[in-house]
């Protein structure tokens, strides 16, 4: 082995010795660096072009020092600048290192350059918030890059004028900025100061100009946790937050959402970047059901106060809306796991009474664990927790597993004490024996429901009728069994034993009195299998009416009995055969003849879904009992206090279209109503105050417009003067045919354009002419739609026309009739077209 005499450029006894050939270096490389500790070759002033040069350099003498080493050199090189510049301050040099490796770059380290790995931080830069030069790092060639950027080092520009005098810097793997993987690496690496909510808007933008977007890493960025939140200590992932539309929409018009559907907001350039990358606008319906499971529960913890629980209240529940609106066409709910996870989580929310049948408390429980109220008998005195009001979430509840409570209630009814045969149970069994051949059927003689032969010829034959002192009514639910009242329970029981189907009601009823609900009820369950509701108030209005009021009805009253039952074949009978011609309700009766108006189309209903176990009652449900107070002024005062919240409860339809199947529809509970099916869009560019929806296949045309100004006109004085509600749950409707003059869906108001044309333009027309002369006709119109406007707010608490419905359209036409006298006492069509004119521009 060759050895060699080594020193150093200052030397000394120890340094100077012999080495290895690979381990000196020539004497100018140590002079050039200026590195008076390098060991060099004991031989100064050699000439580079002389054989024994060629000869030593053979051997294995350095021109240049090893890569780690000039490496290590830069870093000594420039912290000890740091260090003595903390006390001059004067402008950075560049290590004389650096400016060796880069000139020497091509010629001794390229070849290493590209089979190694070089992490070795060496080249100096700074961040672009930094600008000063005390503040100058060094950067591996991975972290740092030519351009300014918010995440990592920026070369220094003499830096980068230093190697592109020698070499492409290229040749480095240094580029211009990081691509967006490169860069997102970085802000992971450091998101404790890089995605904070004060500098994510910056470091999302930067990302936004990068090139690199694929799906790759859209897919790889969605199981990120990424985006910070405020008043959140963690991050969120994409599909956990939203960027509200710039534009109003719909969930704009919700009370604030946080810690539920969380919303985020850093600006237009990161908010698009966050867009590229998965998050959206809002949640998709299959995201919001996942919400709903995942968050119901932090969402409703630490709640302080009753206002801050009725505003998530009012959100969760247009969360739970929205699913249900969209669950009929959004099949991945029904797909597993997501299934799986709405079956057997909470999310459903309900509301269970407390124990003085007063207040209720909300819950969020699993559908298995709620209850479809129809049978509130068994509400107020078990307390289960059941579903809102409101038939869309009914059917969405019912879908993954809630039941109806009627189907989980054991009702019994047995009677007490001793039965009598008395002039009063003999008249009301031959009430029933005499009307038992049309009491069961249709007007075609058909059975109302599926009839259980061996019962019905039982009654015929074995029917017997007794008065009792009292009937005992106990209802079972969870294997807990309670007695209800006299006043809760039932008038009558059927009973049945081997020889007898005896009927039982309670002392005390005169004829007059008799609960032929109750007895209908009872008869039903005896006769049929499965019976809709409305078969009950059929049959109870076939035993409490008139033979004559039922032969104008079509009736079969004088049809023998004889004639047999039999179950109809398998043809189809429209809904409107099957109807009954029952009175309308009270209500308008008294507007009609207030109005002194005669139309075919002078009643008000509500469009609902077709007919289905959600929307209607069970046969098995006794009547709904109504509660009057001991104090008729303690009535009063509850409801004008409801009467002064009913208002609120309106709301604008927002959907262009509105949609409706054929069904038909009960009415005060015996009566029904044939509604056409209606695929109605709403009109644009129009200058009128209010939506104004047209069935398909009618034509808009100036007469009709200025006809929707004029009712217009009215229904928002009234609402602005008199009710103080909202326009803009104020709509117009114009169909072909149809019974509705105005309808409630939601709490948005509905009101015919087609009835107002029909009945009072034609006479409102001399007025429009002579607008100053007295008419009649004024009065009449703003009287008529002010109690259709009681009417539709009415059913924003009681969607049925029942006792309570009455009770509160009352109270509402007694409450505002004083504001809507003042409002008459000056009203006009005088400036009706200016108002909207004038808007217009």
């Amino acid at each position: 082995m060759h050895l060699c005499i080594g020193t150093t450029l200052k030397p000394n006894r120890k340094n100077k010795q012999k080495y290895v050939p690979h381990d000196l270096h020539f004497p100018f490389v140590a002079e050039q660096l200026r590195w008076s500790q390098l060991i060099i070759l004991d031989w100064h002033g050699i000439d580079s072009y002389s054989p024994e040069y060629a000869f030593l350099k053979e051997l294995g003498v350095r021109e240049a020092p090893d890569l780690q080493i000039l490496l290590k050199r830069i870093v000594q090189e420039h912290d000890n600048y740091q260090r003595l510049n903390k006390q001059r301050k004067e402008t950075y040099k560049l290590p004389i290192a650096l400016k060796f490796f880069a000139k020497n770059f091509q010629k001794h380290y390229s070849t290493f350059w590209k089979t190694s790995n070089i992490q070795q931080p060496f080249l100096p830069s700074r961040f672009h918030t930094k600008t000063n030069d005390t503040d100058i790092i060094l950067s591996a060639p991975d972290k740092v890059y030519k351009s300014s950027n918010p995440l990592c080092g920026t070369l220094l520009p003499d830096v980068v004028q230093l190697f592109e005098k020698h070499l492409n810097i290229s040749l480095l793997g240094i580029t211009e900025h990081p691509t967006l993987t490169q860069a997102f690496d970085i802000v992971m690496e450091r998101k404790t100061e890089l995605l904070t909510i004060e500098s994510a808007c910056h470091t999302f933008s930067y990302l936004n100009g990068l090139d690199g977007l694929n799906q790759v890493f859209v897919k790889r960025l969605s199981n990120i946790a990424f985006i910070p939140l405020e008043g959140v200590s963690t991050l969120m992932k994409p599909s956990h937050v939203f960027i509200k539309q710039p534009v109003p929409s719909v969930d704009e018009t919700i009370d604030d959402t946080s810690g539920l559907i969380d919303y985020v907001d850093f600006g237009t350039e990161a908010n698009a970047f966050l867009l590229t990358v998965g998050v959206l606008h809002s949640p998709s319906i299959q995201m919001l059901a996942e919400l709903l499971v995942e968050r119901q529960e932090t969402y409703f913890s630490n709640l302080t106060n009753d206002v801050d629980i009725d505003k998530k209240l009012r959100v969760y529940k247009e969360c739970l809306k929205k699913l249900a609106i969209a669950s009929t066409h959004t099949p991945e709910l029904y797909r597993n796991p997501l299934k799986t996870r709405l079956t057997n989580e909470r999310w459903c929310l309900g509301f269970q009474l407390n124990n003085d049948n007063k207040k209720s408390t909300p819950r969020i429980v699993k559908p298995t664990e709620i209850y479809l109220d129809d049978y509130h008998q068994c509400v107020l005195t078990h307390h289960p927790i059941c579903s809102p009001n409101d038939p869309e979430l009914t059917k969405l509840y019912e879908q993954f597993g809630a039941q109806w409570l009627s189907n989980c209630v054991k009702r019994d009814l047995k009677h007490t004490g001793k039965p009598e045969a008395t002039d009063k149970s003999k008249d009301l069994r031959e009430l029933i024996r005499s009307r038992l051949h049309f009491l069961f059927v249709n007007n075609r003689l058909e059975p109302l429901a599926s009839l259980h032969e061996e019962h019905f010829q039982s009654l015929c034959t074995n029917l017997s009728v007794y008065e009792v002192n009292n009937i005992k009514c106990q209802l079972t639910f969870q294997n807990s069994t309670k007695t209800l009242g006299k006043q809760f329970g039932s008038s009558c029981a059927l009973e049945q034993t081997e020889n007898e189907v005896a009927l039982y009601f309670r002392k005390g009823e005169t004829a007059s009195q008799l609960d032929y609900t109750d007895i209908a009820s009872e008869l039903t369950r005896f006769v049929f299998k499965s019976p809709p509701e409305t078969v009950i108030y059929t049959i109870s209005d076939r035993l409490s009416s008139s033979l004559d009021s039922l032969r104008r009805r079509g009736v079969p009253v004088d049809d023998s009995l004889d004639t047999q039952i039999v179950a109809p074949t398998q043809t189809y009978t429209p809904l409107w055969k099957k109807a009954l011609l029952a009175p309308f309700g009270l209500i308008w009766m008294v507007v009609h003849k207030k109005t002194n108006l005669q139309s075919s189309n002078s009643n008000i209903v509500h469009p609902q879904p077709m007919p289905s176990p959600i929307n209607q009652r069970r046969a098995s449900d006794p009547a709904p009992v109504i509660h009057f107070p001991k104090d008729f002024n303690e009535f009063d005062v509850n409801n004008m206090n409801q009467m002064r919240h009913i208002t609120d409860l309106s709301q604008t339809y927002v959907n262009p279209t509105f949609i409706q199947n054929e069904h038909t529809e009960e009415e005060l509970s015996c009566s029904y109503v044939d509604l056409p099916a209606a695929n109605m869009t709403r009109l644009e560019n129009v200058d009128i105050s209010i939506p104004l929806y047209l069935e398909q296949n009618i034509t808009k045309t100036p007469k009709m417009i200025d006809q929707a100004k004029q009712l217009a006109w009215v229904l928002t004085g009234l609402a602005d003067n008199v009710f103080q509600l909202n326009t803009h749950s104020l709509h117009l409707f114009c169909d072909k045919v149809g019974p509705r003059i105005a309808f409630n869906i939601n709490g948005a108001l509905f009101f015919n354009l087609r009835y107002f044309n029909q009945i009072f333009a034609q006479q409102l027309q001399p007025y429009l002419q002579k607008p100053n002369k007295e008419n009649p006709i004024i009065s009449t119109i703003v009287n008529f739609y002010f109690m259709v406007i009681c009417h539709e707010l009415a059913h924003n608490m009681y969607p049925n026309h029942d006792l309570s419905f009455t009770q509160c359209l009352q109270q509402l036409a007694v409450g505002f009739m004083i504001q809507k006298e003042t409002f008459l006492r000056d009203f006009s069509f005088q400036n009706y077209q200016t108002k909207y004119d004038e808007q217009s521009f």
